[in-house]
C-alpha cells in the first residue's frame, strides 16, 4: 500500500465552479430547474413518451433532459416546461448583504411539490399547449 496522502478540496458549494465551466452559476440555477422537472415526471408517474407528448418535445430531448443535458434548453423554456407540469413560477428579488456584492439565484419548490396531471393529456399524440401564461412577478426589497 501506498502512503500517498489524498488530496481533498473544498466545494465551492457550485460544481460548474468547481470544474471551472464558463457561465457556472447560470448552469447551477438551469440544474436545479432540470431537476425539479425530473421529480415532477416522477411523481406524477409519467413515461419518458407520456412527458415528452405532454411538453411538445421530443422523447429523445427529453431523455437527454432527464439526464442532466440541458444543451437547447433556455431558462424561459424551462420555465414552460414547469408551468405545463403544473407548477406556478415566482420570482422574488431582494437585496444581497453587504458581505456578498454579487447576488445569487436559488431554486425553491414547495412541499408538496407536484399536482396529479391528468393521464389523458399526456397520452394524446398532439400536446395541448398552454394558454399565455401571465408571469407573477414579486418584488421585495429590504429595509435596513
Amino acid at each position: 500500500m501506498s502512503n500517498d496522502k489524498i488530496r481533498i478540496t473544498e466545494s465551492s458549494g457550485n460544481v460548474f465552479e468547481d470544474l471551472g465551466l464558463p457561465n457556472a452559476k447560470d448552469l447551477q440555477f438551469k440544474a436545479g430547474l432540470v431537476i425539479q422537472i425530473a421529480r415532477l415526471i416522477t411523481s406524477q408517474q409519467l413515461t419518458q413518451v407520456q412527458a415528452a407528448r405532454l411538453l411538445g418535445i421530443p422523447q429523445p430531448k427529453l431523455s437527454a433532459l432527464m439526464r442532466g443535458d440541458f444543451t437547447g434548453f433556455s431558462t424561459d423554456r424551462l420555465f414552460r416546461i414547469l408551468q405545463t407540469l403544473g407548477q406556478n413560477i415566482e420570482i422574488k428579488l431582494s437585496a444581497s448583504p453587504v458581505s456578498q456584492p454579487i447576488g445569487i439565484i436559488h431554486v425553491l419548490a414547495d412541499k408538496p411539490l407536484a399536482r396529479k396531471v391528468k393521464r389523458q393529456a399526456a397520452a394524446k399524440k398532439t400536446p395541448k399547449k398552454p394558454a399565455a401564461v401571465k408571469k407573477r412577478f414579486t418584488v421585495a426589497a429590504k429595509q435596513a
